[in-house]
């Protein structure tokens, strides 16, 4: 953040002891939790926190290019949804919208760019675990434990989308469905193994 003023008070309180975040996407990625976080700090109060918040923010927002910005995230998004299909849609909708503030547009950003530099077998095991494949089924294939599969998975699980939403089946269902032909119950669970339930629910909610 050269060439960006800091106050003595934003100062104070990024080299107080057990301040929480190593780096800047550290703060992004604790999203409605960084206030809280930096609240739990010695010598930091809210006054504190506050401010270093909208430093951040201000900080992202100068450093940001107004050129290309929305194709960049038409791109990023492009990328998302073919190697993570119908696992981030409500996230990247909110992405798309540009309606989200500076933070929580990067804190969006950072979360996608961690995905896309996962290895390979990392995204597949994720995938298969998002599908509804069994933990036994997937560790087998990667010769880990169920509970390695399951630690794995919990730690992104909070990033995907939640399959009992009516939201999710709907866009589930358009992205596969080829004009006005309704797809099959076994091209609904190559898709998902969760769509068919999925869906049923959706049309309870209706």
């Amino acid at each position: 953040m050269s060439g960006h003023p800091i106050s003595t008070r934003i100062k104070t309180c990024i080299n107080s002891k057990g301040f929480p975040f190593a780096t800047v996407s550290e703060l992004l990625d604790a999203g409605d939790m960084a206030l809280s976080s930096l609240l739990n700090v010695k010598h930091i109060g809210l006054k504190s926190a506050k401010e270093l918040l909208a430093f951040v923010q201000s900080f992202l927002v100068r450093s940001t290019p107004s050129v290309s910005i929305e194709n960049n995230r038409k791109e990023i998004a492009t990328i998302i949804s073919k190697e993570f299909p119908g696992m981030c849609e409500l996230s990247l909708a909110e992405y798309l919208d540009g309606k989200a503030d500076v933070i929580a547009s990067r804190r969006l950003e950072s979360r996608f760019h961690t995905m896309l530099n996962l290895p390979t077998e990392r995204k597949e095991l994720l995938r298969l675990c998002f599908r509804g494949i069994t933990l036994e089924h997937v560790g087998k294939r990667y010769g880990l434990s169920r509970e390695r599969v399951r630690q794995i998975y919990s730690k992104y699980s909070g990033w995907f989308d939640d399959k009992s939403s009516p939201h999710w089946a709907r866009q589930s269902l358009n992205k596969i469905m080829v004009g006005n032909h309704l797809p099959s119950l076994e091209e609904l669970m190559a898709f998902d193994r969760d769509l068919p339930s999925a869906l049923t629910l959706s049309l309870i909610h209706i």
